[in-house]
């Protein structure tokens, strides 16, 4: 949230039109979208793009979906979530109000923390995690929050 809380995994949006956005998250389990293209004066935690409290734990990485509007976060509470940003990251917040991702699905049965997640390239359904407990699980979001493989 940008209070003093030491930030994780920059990244750059990938997707035509948005590689100004940058999502940062952090060990308290915030997930923001800064815009690059403005002044960081005028983007103080409260008036992001998008600024939301996506786990109850640290977030160790996120990776933009090949769909345009989404993102999947990976936390050390054990879990893998799809979240879809297209209302957080579109424009600007009005003064005071935050912009926060909507949550598509929690994917569990990591029995560690998740320390990386990727998407699939060129598919909007899949993504792989990696977590401490030495696994390495494949999700499909069409087919719930259970790894496919």
């Amino acid at each position: 949230d940008g209070h003093g809380v030491p930030p994780f995994c920059p990244r750059y949006c990938p997707w035509v039109g948005s590689n100004h956005l940058l999502g940062v998250a952090d060990e308290e389990g915030w997930l923001s979208l800064i815009d690059t293209a403005k002044p960081a004066r005028d983007q103080p935690p409260g008036n992001r793009p998008g600024s939301w409290r996506a786990h109850h734990n640290a977030i160790f990485d996120f990776c933009f979906s090949p769909e345009e509007g989404k993102l999947v976060t990976a936390s050390g509470d054990q879990t893998i979530r799809l979240w879809d940003i297209s209302i957080a990251g579109a424009g600007s917040s009005a003064a005071g109000q935050r912009r926060a991702g909507t949550e598509l699905l929690t994917c569990r049965g990591h029995t560690g923390s998740v320390k990386s997640v990727c998407a699939r390239p060129n598919d909007r359904f899949v993504f792989a995690s990696a977590s401490r407990d030495g696994n390495v699980h494949i999700y499909d979001s069409r087919q719930g929050g259970s790894p496919a493989m």
